[in-house]
């Protein structure tokens, strides 16, 4: 946004304070019992994504994604939007419809977040994505694809893959599951990323750019 306010303004002086989110609300959230909630056992891993169902966004190279893990790792689908029946009818087409779960519209993202194991965004492109943020807020792996506003924030912190490489999103997803040092290592990575983002954070590059002028 920055690049083109110049392209069409020369010579303005400018400076970008990026949306804040409250890092506290997400890393605090009780997590939900997801096996107790959808009916599976117990030794069940979590993959989940918070987006809308819309072309950009991107669902079905993470529903591909599910045919290459073992079967006791669950897609939770979070949100609405106009794809969403197309995206239900694909995963019953790939025959794990039994393992993608569409949750829509919920008020406890949080608390679903906090019950996963890992976050994943697979968009075609994004700006300055607060469910990102908010992912990593929660201490978890995020997994994003290497696209413009994700790549470009989050290439030494969180897992990339290519966009619509279904096969490389299971390969990040499996290495994090199968590797607790290394879990650990990119939750705490992308949760110290969050922290940057913090609303108090935020808040403070605002008062500090008044005080300036």
């Amino acid at each position: 946004m920055e690049r083109a306010l110049k392209e069409h303004i020369h010579n303005i002086h400018s400076v970008v304070i990026n949306n804040g989110i409250n890092v506290s609300f997400f890393e605090k959230a009780v997590p939900i019992d997801i096996c107790k909630e959808i009916g599976v056992t117990s030794d069940c891993k979590f993959v989940a994504m918070v987006a809308r169902f819309s072309y950009m966004k991107d669902y079905k190279t993470l529903i591909r994604a599910l045919l290459r893990l073992d079967n006791n790792v669950h897609l939770l689908c979070i949100g609405d939007g106009p794809f969403l029946n197309d995206n239900k009818d694909y995963a019953h087409a790939m025959g794990i419809g039994s393992r993608v779960h569409f949750l829509g519209l919920r008020k406890d993202v949080p608390n679903l977040l906090q019950g996963s194991d890992v976050i994943v965004l697979s968009s075609e492109h994004e700006g300055f994505s607060i469910s990102m943020l908010e992912a990593m807020s929660c201490k978890k792996p995020f997994i994003g694809s290497n696209v413009p506003g994700i790549g470009d924030l989050v290439r030494d912190v969180a897992l990339l893959f290519e966009f619509q490489d279904d096969e490389g999103l299971a390969l990040c997803i499996n290495k994090v599951l199968g590797d607790k040092t290394l879990y650990q290592n990119v939750a705490e990575r992308c949760h110290s990323f969050a922290k940057q983002y913090d609303i108090n954070a935020v808040a403070q590059k605002y008062m500090c750019l008044y005080k300036s002028l």
